[in-house]
């Protein structure tokens, strides 16, 4: 049918759109109009947006050349003959002034082998490598391999071309199928095979392919050794062994050179590490340059939660720079910034990071990544009694027997957190169970980085399972005492403050709650300093005192309604009404059954955002943001994007007056 259309065309009009479709994305009426030898070409782009192959919307714009389809673009590409193909290739070489799009067309224009050009494009993949391009690297070396006229350079060509397109989250099976093609045996191609298995959640696999290329290292360039230490170092980020991490990381950084873009991942990993073993580093052990170096690169990947009021405008920022960098760089970056912001109270900062983080993932193939993002994603609308939206995410964070374990933790708690804001505690211990039974538990149990443990605790004491309540908390407080880790004191310390006055032993309830206080004093905590009144408020009231009870309670519900918690705030008030105090009315306003996405474009709308901007938000399609809208506005009843925004206003206005995060 597009052949029909582009033969009915005039001649002139037939050559300019053929010549769009070889200069691609990017085509300018200048450049197109020059390459298909057309002067004044105003009433060919009228006729060829006419004949359905142009998109008349971008063409409005000076200048601008779009197709009015990808499909329709492939479509008239296909039908060039392969001499005109190649000429109109040549030509287009000459035309552009972007260096990549030069090489492109030359790459294209050339039939294979040509080592001069295969080299010039495997320098422009290291520049692009260098410079964090990790799409632009991957294709230039996927196009050096091609016209590369040694079968070993070609394949080794290829091998690192795949562990490029892992790093730029472009892992497809057509990859996959690529790596298989390749009769390359050694360290290179055991290195690329470890790094997909992981990207996928193969954990057995990564681990016996990385291993293996490590073993053969000395057969490989120095470069190899190097990269094979920096992805076991990231395996064992995905397995939450710290000291691994560490020792890994340590040893990429030997190996790499002052410019090498693995210097900069590896630094990030090893700030993770040493923030899992507990930094400062131990006695006997001086610090390293590099550690102090790591300290500060994997700050946002690490991000210790105590730290957070003093580094909070930092790591909401962190996702900017690292956009640069891999997939995986910024989705973890994303995550701590979800956790920054959460802590500080600024909660639709946090869904926007998280809704990124899960759009990233989805876009990308990392699969060992996605339980990660869908926690993050799930926590502001599991408190917040967004129910659809955070069951949403939960049911997507899944992990299944041989997952990394990063998985099962990720999982795991992103499944505890809707009966969490529900009180089913029956619920929570089932969600992660699997977490507590982790073999390797150290990168699980450390304070600070998995915010689980009061949850289970808090679990364990409503189902009255008071002795094993005991058993588990008892060692975790110990431990984050050591550490000096205070918002994990001060989680610990409420849920002991619940265990004690279970047990009818009120003073050292009091004792408990004064602790959780204590961690608290001088920090930016809504939440939690929320949660500590709330369970103080409750044990009061049981035990009779309601006035003092009613205080607690009263302050709970101030800053949970300014956090927009409608569970705890209902959990408040029912406290409250137990005291003989009438709830305060609440807004109306109801996004329990909007979906994590369509709650996403909401929001964003609803803060005056265009639909162009949402998408470029949220790594999704204009038309994707316009079907999310239209169903926000049959399940809110709103008509309009002035009315959405008002019935979010007042609920944006108090949240953002009441985040110290100034972002």
């Amino acid at each position: 049918m597009i052949g029909r259309r582009l033969a009915a065309c005039s001649d002139r009009a037939r050559r300019f759109v053929e010549a769009a479709a070889v200069v691609g994305d990017g085509a300018t009426l200048a450049t197109s109009a020059t390459l298909a030898d057309v002067d004044g070409p105003l009433g060919e782009v009228e006729e060829a947006c006419a004949a359905g192959l142009l998109d008349a919307s971008a063409c409005a714009s000076p200048g601008r050349l779009a197709f009015a389809d990808p499909l329709v673009r492939a479509a008239v590409y296909g039908q060039l003959t392969p001499v005109r193909r190649l000429r109109l290739h040549r030509e287009a070489a000459l035309l552009v002034d972007d260096e990549q799009a030069a090489l492109h067309h030359r790459a294209a224009a050339t039939q294979p082998p040509d080592d001069t050009l295969a080299d010039e494009l495997q320098r422009f993949s290291d520049r692009s490598r260098t410079a964090g391009q990790w799409r632009e690297a991957a294709w230039a070396l996927l196009e050096s391999g091609r016209l590369s006229a040694r079968r070993a350079q070609r394949e080794q060509r290829l091998l690192r071309a795949v562990g490029l397109l892992g790093d730029a989250g472009a892992v497809t099976g057509t990859v996959t199928r690529d790596l298989g093609t390749t009769a390359a045996h050694g360290p290179m191609r055991d290195v690329t095979s470890g790094y997909i298995a992981l990207v996928q959640g193969r954990a057995a696999e990564a681990h016996g392919s990385l291993h293996a290329a490590w073993t053969g290292r000395d057969q490989a360039a120095p470069e190899v050794a190097t990269l094979i230490a920096q992805r076991l170092a990231l395996h064992g980020a995905a397995r939450l062994r710290g000291v691994e991490v560490v020792e890994w990381a340590r040893l990429a950084l030997e190996l790499a050179g002052p410019d090498d873009p693995v210097r900069v991942e590896a630094l990030a990993l090893l700030g993770l590490g040493l923030g899992w073993i507990g930094w400062p580093p131990a006695p006997h052990r001086a610090p390293t340059v590099d550690d102090a170096l790591a300290a500060r690169a994997g700050a946002t990947l690490a991000l210790d939660v105590d730290e957070v009021a003093a580094r909070a405008a930092v790591a909401c920022a962190a996702h900017e720079p690292t956009r640069a960098g891999s997939v995986w760089f910024a989705v973890w970056s994303y995550m701590w910034s979800v956790r920054a912001s959460v802590a500080v109270g600024a909660w639709d900062d946090a869904a926007a990071d998280a809704e990124r983080a899960v759009s990233l993932v989805t876009e990308s193939g990392h699969d060992w990544l996605r339980p990660l993002a869908r926690c993050a994603a799930a926590a502001v609308p599991a408190a917040r009694g967004e129910w659809a939206a955070a069951e949403e995410h939960a049911a997507a964070a899944v992990a299944g027997p041989g997952d990394y374990e990063l998985m099962v933790a990720s999982a795991g708690t992103a499944r505890a957190l809707v009966p969490a804001a529900r009180g089913d505690h029956v619920g929570v211990l089932r969600a992660l169970g699997p977490v507590a039974e982790l073999v390797e538990q150290a990168g699980v149990d450390e304070s600070g980085f998995w915010p689980w443990q009061d949850v289970f605790v808090d679990a364990l004491v409503s189902a009255g399972r008071l002795g094993e309540a005991e058993v588990f908390l008892a060692p975790h407080e110990e431990f984050a005492a050591a550490r000096g880790r205070w918002s994990t004191v001060a989680r610990l310390a409420r849920v002991r403050g619940r265990l004690e006055a279970a047990r009818g032993r009120l003073p050292e309830a009091e004792a408990a709650f004064g602790r959780a206080a204590e961690s608290l004093e001088g920090v930016v905590a809504p939440f939690e300093r929320a949660l500590l009144d709330l369970a103080h408020g409750q044990v009061l009231r049981r035990a009779g005192q309601r006035r003092a009870a009613a205080k607690k309670l009263s302050a709970a519900r101030e800053r949970l309604g300014g956090l927009r918690a409608r569970p705890y705030v209902e959990r408040a008030e029912q406290e409250l009404a137990a005291c003989g105090l009438a709830p305060a009315k609440r807004n109306a306003l109801d996004p329990s059954r909007l979906t994590a996405q369509e709650l996403a474009v909401a929001r964003l709308v609803a803060v005056g955002m265009s639909n162009r901007h949402v998408a470029s938000e949220l790594f999704i399609s204009i038309k994707t943001v316009q079907f999310h809208l239209t169903h926000v506005y049959a399940k809110l009843g709103v008509s309009s994007r002035a009315e959405l925004a008002s019935r979010f206003r007042d609920d944006v206005t108090s949240d953002l007056r009441g985040s110290p995060s100034g972002h």
